[in-house]
């Protein structure tokens, strides 16, 4: 089973991968620019400045890709359903209200102005991914199922998607 989840930023794409792939049993696959970005001590804003971000993307994509293939997955990315595992058994989108994902990146992340860097990030990721693969990973189209983050907690997020799982045609 492949389980792949993408969504906006700040609701919850990796919350709830992990949190899946341990009521699971699954492997937990991610990759991400913010988590390389820290490790290099940068903003991720910053780090997509940077020339070299479009082969970072495709490496990145292809390992992600890689690690897919081996199946028993749920895969946290924003290309998880419309590129890295366009076959998976579920794919999920994750939205919430900007201003909610905003005050989630401050408490998380420290970030000052959470809506600003909600904005920028949506917009630079949505932009990067078009002009690199010409894939909008937004368009609902990609996804069987659509989850507003704001709504339930990680683990009663967790419980609808398990029962959906539950109740899918075979």
């Amino acid at each position: 089973m492949i389980i792949a989840i993408s969504g906006t930023t700040g609701s919850g794409k990796d919350t709830l991968a992990k949190e899946l792939a341990d009521r699971l049993g699954l492997r937990l696959v991610k990759g991400s620019l913010k988590e390389y970005a820290k490790r290099e001590g940068e903003d991720v804003l910053e780090f997509v400045e940077r020339e070299n971000i479009i082969e970072y993307d495709k490496t990145l994509d292809q390992k992600l890709k890689k690690e897919a293939s081996k199946g028993d997955c749920v895969i946290a990315s924003r290309l998880s359903a419309a590129m890295i595992a366009p076959n998976a058994d579920l794919r999920i989108w994750l939205d919430a209200p900007e201003e909610e994902r905003a005050r989630r990146i401050e408490k998380r992340d420290g970030i000052r102005n959470g809506l600003e860097y909600v904005r920028l990030r949506d917009k630079e990721s949505r932009e990067r991914f078009i002009k690199t693969y010409g894939i909008d990973y937004a368009d609902l189209k990609y996804y069987d199922m659509y989850l507003n983050t704001a709504k339930w907690r990680p683990r009663q997020l967790a419980d609808i998607v398990i029962k959906a799982l539950e109740g899918m045609k075979k």
